[in-house]
């Protein structure tokens, strides 16, 4: 999405929302981003991620601009998904509530469905007991599957990898199995 050229220097609401403490110029950078292109790719890509530990003020001024954008905005799928990527490593909860949010405003969005499906896996990482790691690997495998019936033209080999790792997480063995072959007969 181009900048609107109005918009592309700062404003001086924006130098004085940023200027009050030590904010490095990636934290200043970012949080402008966020601030005022939050639909943008580059506000929901990685390097506009703060980590709540390793950059806690950065973590909560961040924070808090995606929380305002994502109430404000509650509509715009795309905000709701770039809000979400921000909080998918540092609070899974937000992040799974802004998905939801996102995939009932748009239930037919693929990404949408594979990023939860891709948030419920991330819980598998963590040690929890067999009960709660089958509840995530159902969920995941859920949205994945969702997934793959929205966006049937598109590249599924990642997805289908995914999609029998989490159907053997849920204890559906013949699912994982049936995957795999059908990935395989479709390389």
């Amino acid at each position: 999405m181009p900048m609107p050229k109005q918009q592309i220097h700062p404003s001086v609401e924006d130098l004085t929302a940023f200027s009050v403490g030590q904010l490095s110029p990636h934290q200043k950078l970012v949080l402008w981003i966020v601030r005022n292109y939050p639909e943008s790719a580059a506000a929901g890509s990685h390097e506009a991620q703060f980590h709540a530990h390793i950059d806690p003020d950065g973590y909560v001024r961040a924070k808090n601009l995606w929380l305002q954008h994502a109430k404000t905005q509650d509509q715009n799928v795309t905000i709701l998904r770039n809000a979400a990527k921000f909080f998918l490593l540092s609070d899974r909860d937000a992040a799974e509530g802004l998905l939801k949010r996102a995939q009932i405003v748009d239930p037919n969005n693929a990404d949408v469905a594979q990023e939860l499906g891709h948030l419920y896996r991330l819980g598998l990482i963590r040690r929890g007991s067999k009960k709660e790691r089958q509840k995530l690997a159902e969920k995941s495998m859920e949205q994945f599957e969702i997934a793959l019936e929205q966006d049937a033209t598109a590249n599924n080999y990642y997805l289908l990898a995914k999609l029998s790792t989490v159907a053997f997480e849920a204890g559906a063995i013949e699912k994982a199995k049936q995957i795999c072959q059908s990935s395989a007969e479709n390389e």
